[in-house]
């Protein structure tokens, strides 16, 4: 089992600066190749968009559900292997404050996924995504624990400029 904590962060903008929303997962739709997940949020402060959706063709043109915000204390459980799943942009909803979204994310199985190799029960596709999270300068994460997403600090923030 593969379990990760995410947190995106944005800082507050200075008088006068524009903040416009971003991919928080530089994803788009995709499956992560296992065949059991699932997505807890864990945090959500002055957040806007970041809606889940899930899908039954890489394409997006058939979509199972209408997409949701996941809450606080909000968990969805899915079948990874056997559907498409996409989050929307995010941005803060009050370009003053400070932005925070925490995810606990889980997956089964997860050993082909730790040696590098293709989950064999998983057929569904892939597409490159023309966004590259690394790419953007000046950005900073780090992915720890539970207890380290909950209190913050300064060196696990993901700051979009």
């Amino acid at each position: 089992m593969l379990i990760q904590i995410q947190t995106s962060e944005v800082d507050k903008s200075e008088e006068g600066e524009v903040r416009r929303r971003l991919s928080i997962t530089g994803q788009g739709i995709h499956t992560d190749g296992h065949e059991k997940a699932m997505l807890a949020c864990v945090r959500r402060n002055n957040v806007t968009g970041a809606e889940n959706q899930y899908f039954a063709d890489l394409d997006g043109k058939h979509p199972l559900c209408q997409p949701r915000v996941l809450q606080e204390g909000d968990i969805s459980f899915f079948t990874d292997n056997e559907l498409y799943h996409y989050v929307s942009s995010a941005g803060p909803e009050d370009p003053t404050v400070d932005m925070a979204r925490t995810m606990l994310l889980m997956h089964y199985p997860a050993e082909d996924v730790l040696v590098g190799a293709a989950n064999p029960n998983n057929d569904g596709g892939t597409r490159k995504s023309e966004i590259k999270l690394r790419e953007y300068e000046r950005r900073v994460s780090r992915r720890g624990s539970l207890r380290d997403a909950l209190s913050y600090p300064p060196e696990s923030r993901t700051i979009f400029l």
